[in-house]
């Protein structure tokens, strides 16, 4: 069950995030992104890390958008529901409308992140 809740909470993430309701995206991803830690489901943690990238990118924070994408900007994960492979291009074209030296920057640093420290770090863990 506590799967299924994951994959609902960060699908619902993804779809607040393409409405603009930054606040609510940003409450369900944090949400599903804990359960996918404690259930160490690494699709799970990818999504959740990349809309929480995007998150950080609609509020203006480049450098928290980079650190957090670049952990995961070369991960083709595929899910059983596959929830992200669906959203990703969206989240990757917000980004990249706000592309900026900061975020450039940003990304070059997250490259080096492990997934467990850009879920630390999108969690307000690091």
């Amino acid at each position: 069950m506590p799967w299924w809740q994951s994959g609902m909470l960060l699908e619902l993430a993804a779809l607040s995030l393409a409405a603009d309701r930054i606040d609510d995206a940003n409450e369900e991803a944090r949400a599903g992104l804990e359960l996918a830690r404690q259930l160490h489901d690494y699709g799970g943690r990818v999504f959740g890390v990349g809309v929480l990238a995007t998150v950080a990118s609609a509020r203006g924070d480049p450098e928290r958008a980079g650190r957090l994408w670049g952990a995961i900007e070369d991960d083709d994960v595929r899910a059983p529901l596959g929830g992200w492979p669906r959203h990703r291009a969206a989240c990757e074209a917000r980004l990249a409308a706000s592309s900026s030296p900061v975020l450039d920057g940003a990304l070059a640093s997250g490259r080096h992140l492990s997934l467990d420290d850009a879920v630390a770090l999108a969690l307000g863990d690091a």
